[in-house]
């Protein structure tokens, strides 16, 4: 099978070619250098030279706060690029599997502080969930063979996430303020990408046709950005990563005046895609400890 990798060099992207690489598929990685998403004629030339049986798109605009004074990019990124890739997947016959966020709910869930599931219905904050958001109607609407999968506050040993925000600033020897009144899911993308193998590697003709429509996947546990700050601390002094323990000052997201409004409460309930494939939830706490590893191994 060949498969197309749109957005290869973030996090996501990275994970998911380490977990592909040694496996039967011909994996074509393109990062946006190679392909702009919201680019028709790109996106058609690509399918005409590859002619993929499946693409996975970990493209994105995800600067949650830049956003908000740049509706339209993050739109033609989010929305409309994911559009035109559903319908020439449509037309092709082609698998996609294609990524969303938590921050289409508004942290208010009807049933209380329970993890969202996936017939919740959404009401986005921000510039960058509503066009995730659009960009997940779209696409449902196109009525090609996709997986959806809404994930939440990602990490890795890649690119620029939390953990190794934290890192940084804790080894800056300032105080930092962390947020402590909005919660969710730590997801390793490593587990996520794993998550993608299976269903790459899904067997029709042993386990029928692969799951389809709107998913959710997310760590297993829920917490605050805080909660996860004190973690990353403990596990880096332990790992010899810090030089000492920084100054966690705990704060109100009121008080960090972010652009962008973030949902109180964002955790993802990952049951049902976890059932169908046999997969656990994200365990983000041995996640954690294994990019800590990477990281000091790497020297970074």
């Amino acid at each position: 099978m060949k498969i197309l990798l749109l957005g290869a060099a973030g996090q996501l992207g990275r994970c998911v070619q380490d977990a592909l690489r040694d496996g039967p598929d011909q994996l074509v990685p393109l990062t946006r250098h190679d392909l702009d998403l919201t680019d028709l004629d790109q996106l058609r030339a690509a399918f005409d030279q590859h002619r993929p049986d499946m693409v996975i798109n970990a493209a994105a605009y995800n600067a949650v706060d830049l956003a908000e004074t740049e509706a339209e990019p993050a739109h033609r990124v989010n929305a409309q690029g994911p559009g035109r890739l559903a319908e020439l997947c449509l037309h092709t016959d082609t698998d996609l599997i294609h990524f969303s966020t938590d921050y289409v709910f508004d942290g208010q869930p009807l049933t209380g502080p329970a993890p969202y599931k996936e017939q919740a219905a959404p009401h986005p904050l921000s510039v960058y969930g509503a066009s995730k958001l659009a960009g997940e109607q779209v696409v449902l609407a196109s009525a090609c063979r996709v997986t959806m999968i809404r994930t939440s506050w990602l990490f890795s040993e890649y690119g620029t996430n939390f953990v190794k925000t934290m890192l940084r600033l804790a080894n800056a020897a300032e105080p930092i303020q962390v947020v402590t009144d909005q919660r969710g899911c730590p997801t390793y993308a490593g587990d996520l990408a794993q998550v993608v193998k299976r269903l790459v590697a899904w067997d029709p003709s042993v386990a029928g046709p692969r799951p389809t429509g709107l998913f959710h996947y997310a760590g297993n546990s829920v917490l605050s950005w805080y909660d996860f700050a004190q973690a990353i601390v403990a596990s880096a002094i332990a790992h010899g990563l810090l030089r000492q323990r920084p100054t966690l000052v705990p704060i109100k997201a009121a008080e960090f005046q972010s652009p962008a409004l973030r949902p109180a409460y964002s955790a993802l309930d990952s049951s049902l895609l976890t059932q169908q494939l046999g997969v656990p939830a994200s365990d983000w706490q041995r996640a954690l400890l294994l990019v800590l590893a990477r990281l000091k191994a790497d020297g970074r």
